[in-house]
């Protein structure tokens, strides 16, 4: 399971009661401006539910939001914030992971579809990277935890009262406690509260030491940076490594139904040994967050795990500047066996220089790795291009 880019909402949990907490507090929340809406909203599932529709005081045409509800404050990309002269200057901390962040927050008007939010906190990213380079910003739990959302691969509704949603008496009740955290588990092994994440790219991650109560089928291992924040202003990041693990398990549970052969992603070096459900939950079950009511509702829509092998080149890079350096590599992976190292400096891809393509658009890098099963690499200190092949971490294809 990927981390996602943007700090835990731990953080929050864990500044609820200090001095400090009570001065941000006011960016935590938002006012609600609409009253008795049931409103659709254009969505793209890209393993993160992006909201298409999204509207800010400055802009005049829509813009595209991730959805987070792992975040405690919304975020609009550098670009957007430059556009518009947004200048936040409120300070505050904040833990992602294996980093400590500094962030500085202001307040702006976001509109999604024809349902107003007054007076919400953002921060400002300050980078775009991989499969969300288009991005906009995300829309954080600041705003989710006024309303009723209704989400699906490719659906998302927002209403202020959840018996607008008629078909409510079918799903599965549960808790949807302070955080948001909701109660899940493993087949045969244990069952926890655990962190509900939907910034988060992948399905499942659980903590280290949880591992010794879940019977796993399948392993695979890798070293370095796992992932990276989109804060940006981070210490230590270069130098923080761990082992990240995938699982397959026997089963997850959620919501009164199993799911079987589900992948489950660890590493041994998070600042926060959490218990994670990401929003490739989505592909396994239709949900009804009731924010206001401290109620979810899950419907099964799928019983197996969908493992297409976890396909990959065997490497995740970092953009630095105008450089990029690889931080992570699978074992056993294409990239490992070519010799590539931790650290290493990528000068070119398929013979295009990386500083030309970063000089236009920071989404050019990604599309030179999407879609195709084979990549040539220019590294420094390799005297001849690396060529690599996107190949399954699990041998089940």
């Amino acid at each position: 399971m990927m981390r996602k880019t943007i700090y835990l909402f731990l953080c929050y949990i864990m500044l609820l009661n200090s001095t400090f907490a009570q001065s941000v507090k006011k960016f935590q929340k938002c006012s609600l401006a609409s009253s008795h809406f049931v409103e659709e909203l254009p969505t793209d599932f890209n393993n993160v539910i992006i909201i298409s529709n999204v509207r800010i005081d400055g802009v005049d045409r829509p813009l595209r939001f991730i959805l987070d509800s792992g975040t405690s404050y919304s975020m609009l990309s550098k670009d957007i914030a430059d556009e518009i002269g947004f200048k936040p200057t409120n300070g505050v901390a904040v833990n992602d992971g294996n980093e400590r962040e500094s962030l500085k927050l202001g307040m702006l008007n976001v509109y999604l579809g024809n349902v107003s939010f007054h007076n919400v906190g953002f921060g400002i990213e300050a980078s775009k990277t991989g499969p969300w380079c288009d991005i906009d910003g995300i829309i954080g739990y600041n705003v989710m935890r006024t309303c009723v959302w209704k989400l699906g691969i490719g659906q998302t509704i927002i209403t202020d009262n959840k018996k607008s949603f008629r078909d409510i008496s079918s799903y599965y009740q549960g808790k949807l406690t302070y955080g948001p955290l909701v109660v899940a588990g493993f087949e045969n092994g244990y069952r926890a509260t655990m962190f509900l994440d939907l910034g988060d790219d992948g399905t499942v991650e659980a903590a280290t030491s949880r591992l010794k109560y879940i019977r796993q089928k399948k392993v695979v291992t890798g070293v370095g940076q796992p992932y990276l924040t989109m804060v940006g202003s981070g210490h230590g990041s270069k130098d923080a490594q761990s082992v990240t693990k995938l699982l397959e398990v026997p089963g997850f549970e959620f919501g009164g139904k199993t799911v079987k052969n589900v992948v489950v992603y660890t590493d041994d070096n998070p600042l926060f040994a959490v218990d994670a459900i990401g929003a490739g939950i989505l592909n396994y079950y239709q949900m009804i967050l009731d924010f206001p009511g401290k109620k979810i509702y899950s419907l099964n829509i799928a019983d197996e795990y969908i493992n297409k092998g976890f396909k990959t080149f065997g490497f995740k890079y970092e953009r630095e500047g105008n450089e990029l350096r690889i931080r992570f590599l699978w074992n056993n992976s294409s990239a490992q066996r070519a010799g590539l190292k931790l650290g290493d400096k990528i000068e070119a891809i398929n013979n295009i220089a990386v500083k030309k393509l970063l000089q236009t658009d920071p989404c050019n890098v990604y599309e030179q790795f999407k879609d195709v099963t084979s990549i040539q690499l220019k590294v420094a200190g390799h005297n001849a291009p690396i060529t690599l092949k996107k190949e399954p971490l699990f041998n089940n294809e």
